[in-house]
């Protein structure tokens, strides 16, 4: 089994869940990302892939196209029988998507539902504008209490 050799900090801008087999041994680690629609991107460096989680459609679905951060990455999906709500997205350039994975600040997963057609759902992994926002709000707030 090979994992995913990504530097920790990459990491930071996922959230973290442990999740024990059942069978005793090591809990393993996930990191995921939700979206405002409760989409859940999970990262599974065990298994080099990513998992797109929608609770409330279980209907059959396919990735039609992944972006990161605006660049189209070729996937493939294989929907998991035992878990309807989650799709497994593949890639064919494994290592390459991994590179830009983990430079990600948005992933757009575009999902086509046989019954309702293409939709997206944006990830935002990293977000500066709120972090140059919230800079530029502490600034001002230093200037006004120093005037």
């Amino acid at each position: 089994m090979t994992c995913l050799s990504l530097a920790t900090s990459v990491f930071a801008k996922w959230d973290e869940e442990k999740i024990s087999d059942g069978k005793g041994g090591e809990p393993k680690t996930y990191y995921y990302k939700v979206n405002a629609q409760g989409h859940k991107l999970i990262l599974d460096r065990y298994m080099q892939r990513l998992i797109f989680v929608q609770k409330d459609k279980t209907f059959k679905r396919d990735i039609r196209d992944l972006k990161i951060n605006g660049v189209s990455v070729d996937v493939y999906a294989e929907q998991f029988n035992s878990y309807p709500e989650q799709t497994a997205i593949l890639f064919v350039r494994r290592m390459e998507a991994l590179e830009k994975l983990s430079q990600a600040n948005r992933i757009d997963v575009h999902v086509l539902y046989y019954r309702e057609g293409e939709k997206v759902s944006t990830f935002i992994i990293n977000d500066h504008s709120n972090k140059s926002n919230n800079a530029n709000n502490a600034n001002k707030a230093k200037k006004s209490v120093n005037q």
